[in-house]
């Protein structure tokens, strides 16, 4: 039985550490709210296909895990790492967030830091729990919008960067240069070697062809003849560090290199010293044949954080920042809290540079993706306005959420 093809699919969905989704006792109830039967039916699709027992016992396994010892390491680590911030900033001991974040995790599945990003803490909030949608239930929330076509064709092309580079800039919207494509690398000193013989100074990123969200993504400062690798943070990686990312990908995938586009003037003081520019990012939803512009926010590098950044919700209609504080929703230290603060006071009320032009690229790139519901189009803003770096399927949804409200709410859900 364990060589039948929908084995692997449970091998690897039961090395998990989460559910698969919220589970609750309560879905066994009669009388559930319309929100409950959402979260149920995301939880039964997220289930790999095979025999009901199977299923059935991969479930119950994974669900026991997380019951008997990773939702209480996450929850007491969680706690441990916000409490004393949300006790100072909102009077909330310790004692009752670990007890409120627990009841959510074992009783229903609610990872522990989506519990501190909705601030669930919060009475008010935790009574609108079930209006929210969770991390562990991201990708089947993205399938049961977009219903049950057939996609593929849409992903592909949005999965291969050099592939959609070429779609988008036919159409004439500002895509990131290619300098090169190259084969898989084999070690550290294969992506070195490669470097030198594209002969090309300066910041550039080695990007797995295919894939989304910055995965696998190398970036290396080229001088001469000599090379330096480092993560998108900043912080250098040894050879040992390099071959394990390599490793991870080696003989699947070809690699896109490009080159660093920098931050358009207007926004350069909001930005941090390392060489990662301001980003937007822009979601676009498709419904009877039109794209709207859902939600748009401004991604900040910040200063001394390595992979931290700040949020700005933007109007989609201006193109103005909105300074409003959610330093809560994204902090984890008290200077955090101060710095996402002290930038938002500084953001609030300007305009992204170009944003006109930027919506309507990324409502030209989603007319190319008709029958996905929604994508996440990340754009550079560069020297010279927008330039449009990928569209995401599989985008978070914390974000919208923290500045819309709850994507479940009757009057979110389309």
């Amino acid at each position: 039985m364990l060589n039948r093809p929908w084995s692997s699919r449970l091998r690897r969905a039961a090395l998990a550490r989460t559910p698969m989704g919220l589970v609750s006792v309560r879905f066994l109830w009669p009388g559930l709210s319309r929100e409950q039967r959402i979260h149920r039916q995301l939880l039964l699709s997220s289930v790999p296909r095979a025999p009901r027992p199977a299923a059935a016992a991969l479930s119950g396994w994974l669900w026991l895990r997380w019951s008997a010892w990773f939702g209480w390491r996450d929850a007491m680590r969680t706690v441990r790492a916000r409490g004393d911030l949300v006790e100072r900033e909102w009077g909330v001991t310790r004692r009752r967030q670990l007890r409120a974040v627990l009841w959510c995790a074992l009783a229903h599945g609610i990872p522990p830091r989506d519990f501190y990003v909705f601030q669930l803490y919060r009475p008010e909030r935790r009574a609108r729990a079930w209006e929210y949608v969770y991390g562990v239930e991201t990708a089947a929330f993205h399938r049961w919008r977009t219903g049950a076509g057939d996609v593929a064709a849409s992903y592909d092309l949005l999965q291969d960067k050099h592939a959609f580079a070429d779609v988008m800039g036919g159409l004439g919207v500002p895509v990131v240069p290619t300098t090169a494509v190259v084969p898989a690398f084999e070690d550290a000193a294969g992506m070195a070697r490669a470097f030198r013989e594209l002969a090309v100074d300066g910041v550039l990123f080695a990007k797995p062809r295919h894939g989304q969200r910055a995965q696998g993504v190398v970036r290396a400062e080229v001088h001469g003849g000599d090379v330096r690798f480092s993560a998108l943070s900043g912080r250098t990686l040894t050879d040992e560090e390099l071959d394990r990312r390599i490793s991870a990908r080696r003989g699947s995938d070809d690699y896109v290199i490009q080159p660093y586009v920098g931050t358009h003037p207007e926004l350069e003081d909001l930005g941090s010293a390392r060489d990662e520019a301001v980003t937007v990012r822009l979601i676009t939803t498709a419904r009877h044949g039109q794209i709207a512009a859902t939600c748009g926010y401004l991604e900040v590098p910040l200063r001394n954080r390595g992979r931290g950044y700040a949020l700005f919700e933007i109007d989609t209609a201006t193109g103005e920042l909105d300074g409003a504080d959610h330093a809560l929703c994204f902090a984890v230290r008290a200077e955090d809290v101060t710095s996402l603060r002290e930038l938002g006071r500084v953001a609030a009320g300007r305009a992204v540079p170009g944003w006109s032009d930027l919506v309507a690229h990324a409502r030209c790139a989603h007319r190319q993706v008709p029958d996905l519901h929604s994508v996440a189009w990340d754009f550079i803003v560069g020297p010279y306005g927008p330039v449009l770096l990928e569209g995401n399927t599989n985008w978070g949804t914390a974000p919208l959420q923290i500045f819309h409200g709850p994507l479940l709410a009757e009057r979110t859900t389309r």
